[in-house]
Parts: structure tokens; sequence; C-alpha cells
């Protein structure tokens, strides 16, 4: 446990420290359940002539390598998004939320949950589990007309008292689709929709569909954002769920106040479900 606490911290310290440190003032916001997006109009402050091959520090462009590195006029984006929540089951759960658009297309979200025992929700320092998923995602063919809306999704999951696994799949940003389904989900309903199917998991355990979603209101004010995640085990009559939607309004600034329904079904069946209500500071990283 208290190694990959250790590796899922250091994840978010070293992507976000060093990455952004020398990035241009642009802007940034969030789509679907946080995950960053450029806005319209504000795309060109982004690029530049020059070649980005720098990370964490290390600049790849005047070694041996230098002749298999592209040049590219990417800028990383991205954003951190800190929750705090009471739980009416009776305990407090600190939610960190990060994500980057990188070069050569990749994208990098992840979050981590803390949770203070259940009982217990006034003891903010004694956290007794954690619960964190990576995700590292490409476009299939992001220029081709009929694929252009397909991700590749490798995700790893792990926590104090889960077993660690790790998928692979395809994600579908039906908001992206061009035709019908793409204007119904963006025109009609004004929303970000995404499924991801996970069809290879490295436990043996099924498959898995993700359900993510995002919709603004009364031109960001308020929002309502989750998840839902459809574990298939031997089959669709041997199924289980874990689900949260979140309402968010803005107090000011990039803080707001949010509640938030969950659902989990492999949780005992008298703690299964609750209510989180609490507060949301969002960053973007530029």
């Amino acid at each position: 446990m208290q190694q990959t606490y250790a590796v899922a911290i250091s994840c978010l310290l070293l992507m976000f420290g060093e990455l952004f440190a020398c990035q241009p003032a642009c802007a940034i916001e969030r789509t679907e359940s946080g995950e960053p997006e450029e806005i319209p109009g504000e795309s060109a402050c982004f690029h530049s002539g020059d070649s980005t091959a720098s990370f964490l520090g290390i600049d790849l462009r005047d070694g041996l390598l230098s002749e298999w590195i592209p040049k590219s006029d990417h800028r990383n984006t991205g954003f951190l998004d800190f929750n705090y929540y009471w739980d009416n089951r009776d305990f407090n759960v600190l939610t960190i939320n990060a994500g980057a658009k990188l070069p050569c297309q990749f994208e990098y979200f992840q979050f981590v949950n803390y949770t203070s025992p259940f009982g217990a929700p006034s003891q903010l320092e004694d956290w007794n589990d954690f619960f964190t998923e990576i995700h590292l995602r490409r476009p299939i063919a992001s220029e081709h007309r009929l694929l252009a809306h397909l991700d590749w999704n490798l995700m790893w999951a792990d926590g104090g008292f889960t077993d660690e696994v790790g998928r692979f799949g395809i994600r579908w940003r039906l908001h992206d689709t061009a035709g019908p389904i793409g204007d119904f989900v963006t025109d009609t309903l004004k929303l970000s929709y995404s499924l991801t199917f996970h069809v290879l998991e490295d436990d043996g355990s099924g498959w898995q569909m993700e359900h993510v979603f995002r919709k603004d209101f009364f031109g960001g004010l308020m929002y309502v954002a989750g998840f839902a995640d459809h574990n298939v085990n031997d089959g669709f009559g041997d199924s289980d769920w874990v689900a949260e939607s979140q309402w968010g309004v803005k107090l000011g600034g990039n803080l707001y106040a949010v509640a938030e329904y969950r659902y989990n079904s492999f949780l005992p069946a008298r703690v299964r479900s609750g209510w989180g209500f609490g507060i949301e500071y969002f960053v973007p990283l530029k």
C-alpha cells in the first residue's frame, strides 16, 4: 500500500511540477468530469515554432536522440482539481484530480481519493484508505474521418483495500463524433460524453464500460459531471457498478460548492450509496 501511495503522489508532483513551470499563460477549461480542453479561439496561443522535447527538466534535443525527435509546436496544458467532502455515511474524502495534454497527442488523467475511517468524520488527519486511477490516452487516428473520435486508453488502478488492476481499451468521444450522434450529444443535449470499453484486464476478472459526462449551465456558473463504471464479471447478469454524479455551483473565481451522489455495489449493502458535500478548487496549469 505504501509503495503504491508513493507512486501516485510522485506521479502528480513530477508531472505537474516541472512540466508546466515555463509554459505561457493561456486559457484552459475542463470537459467531461474535469479533463482539460483548450477554449475555442484561444488555442493559437499554445503554438510556437520551437520543438518541445524537454520533460521533467531533461532536454533531449541536443543529444544522441535528437535526430529521432520530431519537430512539434505542442505546448503542454493541464489542471489540478482539489475536492474535500463530508459524506453522510460519516467519513471524509479528499480527492485530487489531475490532467494534462502531452506531446505526440498523448493525454494523461489521474485521480486520487483519500478517505478517513467510517464513523470518524472529524479526524481529518487520519486517512486510512486511498484509491487511485491513472489513464494514458492517445487518438487511434486523429486525421481519419471515421476514427478521429476514438482513443486508445490504458488504465492502471490500485487502492488500500482493492486489488491492483491494469485495463486496456478504446474510448469513444461521442461529443466529437461527426454526424447525427455527435450533433445530438453536442447540439441538442449540450453534453460532453465519452464511453470507454476496457476489453482487456490483467487480473482476468472480466471487462468494464466507463461512462463519463459533463454539462455546464448558465455560462459556467453551474455544472453537472460524473462517471459510471459498469464492471462486467461473468456476464451482464453478474455486474457491479461504481457511479458518482457531482453538482457544482461557482462561488467565485475557481472555487465551487459541490454536492455528490455516490453508489458503489462493491460495498456492504448498508453503505453502498451516500451523499458528499464540500468544496472544490480548480487550478489551471498553463
